[in-house]
């Protein structure tokens, strides 16, 4: 079974009542995979857990594995002049809240990733 965005538009408490209870019992029953943006969601009621980002896996194992995830996904991406970087850079990592600055080469020009403490 495959479901996409299951708790979407839901309040709350239906939230909660589909993911600890509808999902869990038809995972019981079926193999079942779970498409969405929630990483609350996926520790709720998954055994595995896959981030994709433009194509490329950042993340594949167990939920628990998600408090790094949920840094990738809340980081940032900031654009820079080529040449820069290492000023930038060494200028972001000394920010309390930044645990990492990593390259950020995708086509849509030099950046840096910018990832926050959880």
């Amino acid at each position: 079974m495959i479901l996409d965005e299951p708790t979407d538009g839901l309040d709350p408490n239906q939230k909660y009542e589909i993911a600890q209870e509808s999902i869990a019992e038809w995972r019981r029953k079926r193999r079942s995979s779970i498409s969405t943006h929630l990483l609350e969601e996926v520790e709720a009621v998954c055994t595995r857990a896959i981030i994709i980002a433009r194509g490329q896996i950042l993340l594949d194992g167990p939920p628990p594995n998600c408090t790094c995830a949920r840094a990738i996904t809340m980081a940032v991406r900031l654009g820079i002049p080529l040449g820069s970087e290492g000023r930038i850079r060494t200028e972001l990592e000394t920010l309390p809240d930044v645990a990492a600055v990593e390259d950020a080469e995708d086509g849509e020009g030099h950046a840096l990733l910018v990832i926050p403490r959880t």
